[in-house]
């Protein structure tokens, strides 16, 4: 896997939506993640749709293992944007770019098995459950499931 460069951000699109670096208009999301960001252990889209800039969520990558050449996936989307395809249309996006530019072999995600929408999500996009738990660090995930998705690039 490459050592992740983000000095000229990607912006990436899809049919609807713009994944974007994170502006001072997304002020909630940015004290969550910035100390992350200014380590360089992730890198965050705001998710808007084409030609608005409002943000009606995020999507990352993050715990970075270039040893093991795998990476994590994670999003979060607000409750009233649920149901309408926003991370079936983004994950693919981002999944390519962690494959395609940062040469992960692997994708992680740990999903609550309570979050039914996110493991349907995951096991659509071709992610697989596993019993490896990749040293996670996530202990107020309830019911943590781990999914992966290794590279066919």
């Amino acid at each position: 896997m490459k050592q992740p460069d983000f000095s000229q951000f990607p912006i990436l699109s899809t049919q609807r939506f713009t994944l974007r670096p994170l502006s001072l208009e997304d002020t909630d999301y940015i004290k969550k993640i910035d100390g992350m960001i200014s380590r360089k252990e992730c890198i965050l889209w705001g998710i808007s749709y084409q030609n608005s800039k409002e943000m009606v969520g995020a999507i990352c990558l993050w715990n970075f293992n270039t040893p093991n050449e795998t990476v994590e996936i994670g999003y979060e989307l607000l409750a009233e944007f649920h149901g309408k395809g926003v991370m079936s249309e983004v994950v693919p996006s981002v999944v390519e770019y962690g494959f395609r530019v940062m040469a992960a072999k692997s994708i992680i995600a740990f999903p609550s098995a309570e979050n039914l929408a996110s493991v349907k999500l995951l096991e659509k996009m071709g992610f697989n459950l596993t019993s490896d738990n990749y040293g996670h660090t996530h202990t107020e995930v309830a019911a943590m499931l781990t999914y992966i998705l290794s590279s066919g690039f």
